[in-house]
């Protein structure tokens, strides 16, 4: 599944799961459980290391050095089509502020 990102080794892959991870607080209850599954803010912290994982050997500089939303965004258009969606881009948000004519 995840083999199909370029540079992703299976490594990589547990290396992001495993720093994803929150402590345990009880390990003697569920504790195979815990280890194995993630929680939502877990997964969430999942995305921007696999993200960096993927680009951390690259020998293109201009991929190395990319700033993190677009490395999100290239690992989340491989992911997004394995459960049959697509990457929907954000409008452009125009902030305006009352006090911007103050400056």
């Amino acid at each position: 599944m995840l083999d199909k990102i370029p540079n992703l080794t299976e490594r990589k892959i547990v290396s992001a799961f495993m720093l994803s991870k929150m402590p345990v607080s009880s390990e003697t209850d569920n504790s195979s459980r815990e280890y194995t599954f993630m929680k939502w803010p877990e997964f969430i912290e999942l995305m921007p290391r696999l993200a960096h994982f993927t680009f951390v050997d690259d020998e293109d500089d201009d991929k190395k050095y990319m700033i993190l939303a677009d490395k999100i965004r290239h690992v989340l258009d491989y992911l997004f089509p394995l459960i049959g969606e697509r990457l929907i881009e954000p409008p452009d948000i125009l902030v305006v502020s009352e006090s911007d004519d103050d400056y």
